[in-house]
């Protein structure tokens, strides 16, 4: 029996307090999945750290009658029978069987918003500044977050955190502190929970009818790319306007001067924002060969590959090594037109339940950011590079360093394109 399958069987059945509530604080409800599959080390990665939380991270204490709070959102997130949520492309491609899941447990459709994170977020704040919103949660990527925290469009979380596993990160958690989304400098909107572990600082994808596992198994570090065989062979997605969180990696583990010789050496071809499928399709017919930085393209990459099409991600993680940082955001809208039903979703992706949903459904290389809840479906290599992680070697978003380097690689990656005349291709 597969994994999936086992975790299907094993969380069968109607919702309950006493079962909900029961599963939540002792984990019961998952106790088969956990038999079948592989189950996380409660001193594996972040878990076994000892130490006070940095006070910065630190949530208030959660209400006495914390049970009663979330049985009555339960209740009312049922009545409101929906939620709306902006996803980038990657989680909607890669988390439909969670959603589904969450749909069959608590009878709340999950509604996406389709479009690039760019057109969902124009769609969304243009409907606030007519005094409308009909979105709930906002979930995608970097670019997209930052216009909303930017537009003080989004409710402070703390206050919707319930359950008390959710707010405790001094145990079962990959970061022993809540993270917040670099442009949430206040640490009240946007949270996390998700890993992304890559094998390489960031994750490449190629094509394998046109890269031999010889080519493949000849790259040892980066700076095998600037090699001139690799010329006009390249791809990256413009990370000057999304996703800089991968921009950051690289700027942080190769430098400036390796990205000034990769644009100014390799005739890269840059794709812009939105031209996810477009970027899918010129890798898998071989206009390009290898993207190197994927951004939100990702998702459209993942589908190719899916249907078929000779798309994979690079199997060999390079000298310089892997990278982790948080991935997965998660935030609600003020006003929200189904707030019940939006708070139920964030604390149920938190809690232990929803962590072990995540591993096991998911389609997507991220890890939950919980530690004690199963691999499920999760690759092997993915879980044993998350499983020896330490905190401090996540790359934190929500600090003045991050910060400064976001600022400074995207001033400098929009000042080269302008430099080397480039402009990032459409179509």
């Amino acid at each position: 029996m597969s994994r999936e399958s086992e975790y299907i069987r094993s969380l069968g059945g109607s919702v309950t307090r006493r079962r909900l509530l029961g599963g939540i604080a002792g984990g019961a409800a998952l106790a088969g999945l956990a038999a079948c599959g592989s189950s996380a080390s409660g001193s594996g990665g972040a878990a076994g750290k000892a130490g006070a939380l940095p006070p910065k991270f630190t949530l208030p204490a959660n209400p006495a009658d914390w049970e009663t709070k979330y049985e009555q959102t339960i209740e009312a997130a049922a009545k409101e029978g929906e939620v709306v949520a902006l996803f980038g492309p990657a989680t909607v491609a890669g988390e439909g069987k969670i959603r589904d899941e969450f749909t069959k447990r608590y009878g709340v459709k999950v509604t996406v918003v389709q479009g690039s994170t760019t057109d969902i977020t124009n769609r969304a704040l243009a409907e606030i500044s007519q005094g409308r919103n009909e979105t709930d949660l906002a979930a995608t990527g970097p670019s997209g977050i930052a216009r909303v925290v930017k537009a003080n469009a989004l409710t402070p979380l703390q206050p919707e955190l319930i359950l008390p596993e959710v707010t405790d990160r001094s145990k079962n958690w990959h970061a022993t502190y809540i993270p917040w989304e670099a442009d949430d400098t206040k640490h009240l909107y946007c949270t996390f929970y998700g890993l992304n572990v890559t094998s390489n600082i960031s994750r490449i994808y190629y094509n394998k009818s046109k890269v031999s596992d010889a080519d493949v198994n000849a790259v040892k570090s980066w700076q095998d790319f600037l090699d001139p065989k690799w010329k006009g062979k390249l791809a990256i997605y413009d990370v000057s306007q999304q996703s800089q969180t991968t921009l950051v990696y690289m700027w942080n583990a190769l430098g400036k001067d390796y990205l000034d010789k990769l644009l100014r050496t390799q005739d890269v071809k840059v794709w812009a924002v939105g031209a996810d499928e477009n970027y899918a399709n010129a890798i898998a017919r071989g206009d390009q060969t290898v993207a190197l930085i994927v951004g939100g393209a990702e998702g459209a990459l993942l589908d190719a590959a899916s249907q078929g099409l000779p798309i994979a991600e690079w199997p060999n993680t390079l000298k310089e090594g892997p990278a982790a940082g948080f991935q997965g955001a998660l935030s609600i809208f003020a006003n929200a037109p189904h707030p019940n039903a939006a708070r139920l979703y964030v604390n149920w992706i938190l809690s232990k339940e929803g962590g072990t949903v995540y591993n096991a459904l998911t389609t997507k290389p991220v890890v939950h950011l919980r530690s004690d809840v199963p691999q499920g479906a999760l690759d092997n290599q993915l879980w044993q590079r998350a499983q020896e992680l330490t905190s401090d070697a996540i790359q934190d978003q929500g600090t003045p360093a991050f910060n400064q380097a976001v600022h400074d690689s995207v001033a400098w990656l929009q000042g080269e394109f302008k430099t080397l005349n480039i402009s990032p291709a459409a179509a």
